[in-house]
């Protein structure tokens, strides 16, 4: 299933978990509950990747922020996008800026 910018609407959900060295460290807060309920609410509805056929034109959107990127291959089918393959990453480290 493909969820437009995944790393980018997860971020605030991982920066949670990863000052987390030991249980006792773990501090849920509103911002990674913000985006908990928002990434709950957008896989409900998630269109499912779809097979490419033979000579179907591709569409790439791409997708870059400070701290994420991704990208989706789509094709059109009669007059709706369908997602062929997609990746999203957090970057980290000397990656960021």
């Amino acid at each position: 299933r493909f969820l437009s910018k995944s790393a980018e609407k997860s971020q605030s959900f991982f920066k949670t978990l990863k000052k987390c060295t030991k249980k006792s460290d773990f501090q849920w807060t509103a911002e990674a509950e913000v985006a908990i309920k928002e990434m709950k609410k957008l896989i409900v509805e998630l269109p499912t990747l779809t097979v490419l056929m033979e000579k179907e034109e591709l569409i790439v959107y791409l997708a870059a922020a400070r701290v994420t990127v991704s990208a989706v291959l789509m094709t059109k089918r009669k007059t709706k996008q369908m997602p062929v393959y997609f990746v999203s990453r957090a970057l980290q480290g000397l990656e960021i800026n």
